[in-house]
């Protein structure tokens, strides 16, 4: 074989090994490159987890705060302190639900607007409006795409128990009967709740054996509801809703003395 003929052979080889070579790079290039992808793919996906955690505890902590406030029957001024909360809650780009907390907006000033109809009403006719603007806080309550039957379950409590309020305060003592029964199905720890419960039923004729056993009883359940919360802002939320129950002025006007051993 001529000397040109064994050279040609000769750098024919090292283009193949250098071809080899490059695509052995390159494929571990693409391997560490793949890698790297489904690296920032599993951060990226882990953080829209941590993010999406902390936008449901910011929805549970707000709706909460201001149902407590709800709850209360509370002046319609003091709820204002949760409207920055609100205006702030929405981050567009951010993945955060804008949609829940434009809903969460309305259902406040709409409870906002009717507890102020509330502390003011005084005649028929104002518990009969009073009662129609209830129905409207059930109405946005059971249209929110809340992220848990409980949370849905307490805002419709309270707007039904409002409901019933305002049946009583109408002498429709039958309806607002069925009305607060279940209101406390689906919030059975809430202060208000229970007050209005005990003014319906002595309005209803119940015994004075009866209202000292359901009086006994809510404010059995309101103590474990107190002694059962570990967090700060629960044990709050508990000891309210139970100091609430023992100091409503119309339970008296309702039921009188009630023996309460």
């Amino acid at each position: 074989m001529s000397r040109e003929k064994q050279i040609e052979i000769s750098w024919s080889a090292v283009l193949w090994i250098l071809a080899g070579l490059f695509l052995i790079v390159g494929m571990l290039s693409f391997r560490q490159l793949d890698k790297s992808v489904r690296d920032l793919e599993e951060k990226r996906e882990s953080l829209e987890s941590q993010v999406a955690a902390l936008s449901y505890e910011r929805d549970q902590m707000v709706s909460s705060q201001i149902l407590l406030l709800a709850n209360s029957g509370a002046l319609a001024d003091q709820l204002e302190v949760q409207m920055p909360l609100l205006e702030n809650g929405c981050i567009p780009d951010y993945r955060i639900r804008c949609g829940f907390w434009k809903e969460l907006t309305s259902l406040y000033l709409k409870l906002r607007d009717t507890i102020e109809g509330r502390i003011t009403a005084a005649s028929l006719d104002d518990f009969e409006e009073l009662e129609s603007e209830y129905n409207e806080v059930l109405s946005l309550s059971e249209s929110i795409a809340w992220r848990g039957e409980g949370e849905k379950d307490r805002w419709r409590g309270i707007a039904l128990e409002g409901i019933a309020y305002a049946r009583l305060r109408q002498e429709n003592d039958d309806a607002a009967l069925s009305m607060i029964e279940e209101a406390e199905a689906l919030y059975p720890n809430s202060g208000i709740i229970n007050s209005t419960s005990l003014k319906i039923r002595c309005a209803n004729g119940a015994s004075p054996t009866e209202i000292s056993r359901k009086y006994r009883q809510f404010v059995e359940g309101l103590a474990v509801d107190v002694e059962s919360q570990t967090a700060s802002s629960k044990v709050s939320s508990a000891n309210f809703n139970r100091n609430l129950f023992l100091s409503d002025p119309e339970i008296e006007q309702y039921c009188g003395a009630i023996d309460s051993k």
